[in-house]
């Protein structure tokens, strides 16, 4: 068993449809994404395992729990690997959880990193790479015409970079 932590910059944002306006805006957000998980091997080539993190994005924050595969591209101690975590978030947004008849909630989490590890002692690595990160979340507004719901997607480039040990 392995423990994988990694920290990242992102940047990104959301496309979003604004009736009052009659237009989609392009909002963007920057942050940092942080995690930790468990990684077993299955062989020398596959880790499975999962873990949680924090995503932290302007006025979002996230909390991903996730499953995750990590696919070795070689046999070498140091090489390229693929990495795919999976999973749900619990989302809040302070500007409108503060109004009563306004819910903000989170929703699938799903992060993609084509990396390189260095190793530097046995069972310790020092990895970075290119992350791809995608957060669904909605925010729930009740009003006296009824219920209305606006999902958010959000897309985020990353530089990531961690440890195994």
């Amino acid at each position: 068993m392995t423990v994988n932590t990694e920290a990242s910059f992102i940047i990104g944002g959301k496309v979003g449809y604004y009736p009052r306006y009659f237009r989609n805006t392009l909002i963007v957000r920057s942050g940092g994404f942080v995690n930790t998980s468990l990684l077993k091997p299955v062989n020398k080539q596959i880790h499975l395992g999962g873990g949680m993190g924090v995503i932290f994005a302007e006025k979002e924050t996230f909390v991903p729990v996730f499953a995750q595969m990590r696919a070795m591209l070689s046999d070498n101690p140091s090489g390229f690997y693929y990495d795919v975590k999976t999973g749900y978030s619990p989302g809040f947004n302070s500007s409108f959880n503060t109004h009563e008849n306004q819910q903000y909630q989170g929703g699938w989490f799903v992060n993609m990193t084509l990396g390189y590890r260095h190793k530097i002692a046995d069972n310790t690595h020092f990895h970075f790479g290119l992350q791809w990160v995608h957060q669904s979340a909605s925010l729930n507004t009740e009003l006296l015409s009824g219920k209305h719901r606006e999902p958010l997607r959000f897309h985020f480039m990353g530089l990531m970079s961690g440890f195994t040990f």
